[in-house]
């Protein structure tokens, strides 16, 4: 720069076509331009902008339509990670974005979605599963938060479905839940439950084959509707002899339950609520149903039914149910 300081920047001495860029001449065509190209750009970053701004308007819209709908629920589910070696694929880890090595096991995926982790990354995924249909493929012995986020439902489709059908007709069946249906019609409705289509309930005239497929899903949910962490609370409720410190546990044995449990369970209770209403012709009170239902909703997390000690658990049991029917408005409609 101190070499040429005595010209000017852009002029070179000898040169006949030199460029001098004296303020009084004109704008040379090559800044002209320049200047023309950066105000094209402006513009169209501009243009950017405002379309960013109305796709978010439209994805705030769609969110607000979601969160409006009655038929989207939003249910927190965390992954249900597996062991897993990847043959002849080299797998990603989707969490930290890097290859997962090993020459038997890789690494971790979620049995219910895909998600591919590390075992020290596993533990860092958020609880934002969502289940696959193509990887969970039956409805009966499916977790129940895992069920209704894949569905997209509030209540499991077979308690949903049996409850309606079974309201649709008069509850006033002699020995209704007590009696059981034949077990061919029972598996047939679980295969088509299974295989999701629609289980055609009307055809069934035997209203006993439609409580045996109810019973039957309670039974085999991997974690009952009254969870392994509200059992024992439960059990205390029962023990207790004051009926306001029963119901006071029960609330607090309630508050435990995910939203899915909470959900199905107050659907099925207010159901059981309505049959034994008509206890003079079904001949199925409050203590009935109790004996029924408590095998199906509730268990200790080390079940083992013949053992002495759950054998001795029963007659509780069927006091905890008996109490969440007896004082549904209590227990529920207050939640």
């Amino acid at each position: 720069r101190n070499r040429h300081s005595q010209y000017h920047p852009c002029t070179i001495p000898g040169k006949k076509d030199s460029v001098s860029l004296d303020r009084s001449s004109k704008e040379h065509p090559v800044i002209a331009a320049t200047k023309e190209a950066l105000a094209a750009a402006g513009s169209l970053v501009s243009s950017f902008d405002a379309q960013d701004e109305d796709s978010s308007c439209m994805n705030n819209g769609i969110q607000k339509h979601r969160k409006d709908s009655s038929l989207y629920f939003h249910y927190e589910k965390p992954h249900n990670f597996k062991i897993h070696s990847y043959l002849g694929i080299m797998p990603w880890c989707d969490f930290c974005r890097n290859f997962m090595w090993g020459l038997r096991v890789q690494g971790y995926r979620c049995k219910d979605c895909g998600y591919n982790a590390h075992k020290q990354c596993k533990d860092e995924v958020a609880h934002d599963c969502q289940p696959s249909r193509q990887l969970v493929k039956r409805v009966y012995g499916v977790e129940l938060t895992t069920l209704v986020k894949m569905h997209g439902t509030k209540l499991p489709v077979v308690v949903k479905d049996c409850i309606q059908e079974i309201e649709s007709r008069e509850l006033t069946s002699e020995g209704l839940y007590r009696v059981s249906g034949k077990n061919i019609d029972i598996l047939t409705l679980k295969k088509q439950f299974d295989e999701g289509s629609s289980a055609e309930l009307k055809t069934y005239e035997d209203v006993n084959a439609i409580t045996g497929a109810l019973k039957l899903y309670l039974r085999e949910l991997p974690i009952p509707l009254l969870t392994f962490d509200a059992y024992d609370i439960c059990l205390i409720a029962a023990r207790t002899s004051s009926r306001n410190e029963s119901v006071e546990m029960l609330k607090v044995a309630l508050s435990r339950l995910p939203p899915p449990h909470f959900n199905t369970l107050k659907h099925l209770i207010k159901h059981l609520v309505r049959v034994q209403e008509n206890r003079e012709s079904n001949r199925m009170d409050a203590k009935n149903l109790a004996t029924v239902f408590s095998p199906s909703i509730m268990r200790s997390r080390a079940y083992n039914p013949s053992s002495m000690e759950a054998m001795q658990k029963i007659p509780e049991q069927k006091k905890v149910v008996e109490l969440l029917i007896s004082y549904y408005n209590d227990l529920f409609e207050t939640q």
